[in-house]
């Protein structure tokens, strides 16, 4: 029997990058092979109006994390709601449908409705479930982490089948609920990128066109954006005569605290913060780029996977530099495509920067086998695939 689709997360869009860029990947490639019922996303009017009171709520009678801590929770019932109007819309007797989710609250909804609908459930872990809440700035002083552990542990077999996107999420929800899990799979998918990456054509007339370095990452501690900041202040000092930014695209809740670090290495006008981007700007901003810096650190348990901006790079020949670390050291360690780096070091990372300034021959072949490994490994094309045969 043909399998049909809903893909369901509590993000409530999908161009805010990471994660929601995964997801318009995916819905992109089920939509295009006839596998996709739907897209159930986190947003609701009962759910923004609920939320709304709740911080509401917490700031006339001072508390401050009522909202962070009710949020995980509340947001299961919002979910479920919107699913099982979806199922009933869109889904007949005769199909068999897979829900694939891509966070434990989405996954905790759709087993609310599995009998009832005789669903299967595929969930993608992006990082572990419990890291998520106790590296938040704001989430981590709530009630939240206390209970989520819990929580992961009582509702870790709800899915029928798993998708880590390295080989270290796999690792991770292994070794944490290994017992829980029983006999359930955990296959390894890597993320990809759009195969039509592979032919963009770079704006030649661009005044600004290798002009530039990139940082593309959300601005939080895991993303370790602080060091290629680090990183760009000792290759000026190196180059001081020399007319090159840095941009960061992104943003995040670091956002004041890198700002504040700019400020104090006198670097205001050559680091420009350029917030969040459309992801057509962010490829085309990308794909113009003197070099992208990936300079990821580990964070509890919580570390970098599979990077689409690494692979984005990769894609677009762009000399990439990047952390030792996670994901992006199992798509390229020993392939030669990149500067690995020790993560937090950057002294490390401006070296890698004034080799990709100089433009050396053995820059100009990582790019050549950057492209090379994506075109080979990383493409939807060849993940889709990959994921269509585990719904199989």
């Amino acid at each position: 029997m043909s399998h049909k689709v809903i893909v369901v997360t509590g993000h409530s869009r999908l161009d805010s990058g990471g994660v929601g860029t995964h997801l318009k990947l995916l819905i992109n490639e089920l939509d295009k092979k006839n596998k996709l019922l739907d897209v159930v996303l986190g947003s609701t009017t009962d759910g923004k109006l609920f939320h709304y009171f709740v911080r509401l709520f917490s700031k006339i009678f001072n508390f401050p994390h009522l909202s962070n801590s009710l949020y995980p929770i509340a947001n299961i019932y919002f979910i479920k709601k919107k699913l099982k109007k979806s199922i009933c819309k869109n889904v007949n007797d005769k199909q068999c449908v897979i829900i694939h989710t891509h966070d434990r609250s989405s996954t905790i909804a759709a087993f609310m409705l599995k009998d009832e609908f005789n669903l299967r459930i595929v969930q993608t872990i992006h990082a572990p479930f419990y890291q998520q809440y106790e590296i938040h700035p704001e989430i981590s002083k709530s009630l939240v982490p206390q209970y989520i552990r819990g929580l992961d542990s009582k509702t870790v077999d709800f899915a029928d089948l798993y998708i880590a996107v390295d080989n270290l999420q796999r690792e991770l929800i292994i070794r944490d609920f290994k017992h829980e899990l029983g006999n359930k799979r955990v296959e390894v998918i890597p993320n990809a990128v759009e195969s039509d990456l592979l032919s963009y054509k770079i704006e030649e007339s661009n005044s600004e066109c290798g002009k530039y370095f990139l940082v593309s990452r959300h601005l939080h501690e895991k993303n370790g954006v602080e060091y290629a900041i680090k990183a760009f202040d000792l290759f000026l000092r190196n180059n001081p005569v020399i007319n090159v930014k840095l941009y960061i695209l992104g943003q995040g809740p670091l956002e004041s605290e890198l700002r504040e670090l700019v400020n104090s290495l006198n670097l205001e006008n050559e680091v420009i913060f350029m917030g969040a981007k459309k992801r057509t700007d962010c490829i085309r901003i990308t794909a113009n780029a003197l070099g992208s810096i990936v300079p990821s650190v580990p964070v509890g348990d919580y570390i970098e996977a599979t990077s689409l901006s690494m692979l984005e790079a990769l894609a677009l020949k762009v000399p990439l530099i990047a952390s030792n670390i996670g994901g992006i050291r199992q798509v390229l360690d020993g392939k030669n495509a990149a500067f690995l780096v020790e993560p937090g070091k950057p002294e490390l990372i401006a070296s890698a920067m004034n080799e990709i300034f100089s433009g050396t021959s053995v820059c100009k072949m990582r790019s050549e086998n950057g492209y090379s490994l994506v075109r080979e490994n990383y493409t939807t094309d060849v993940w889709s695939d990959k994921i269509i045969g585990c719904y199989e």
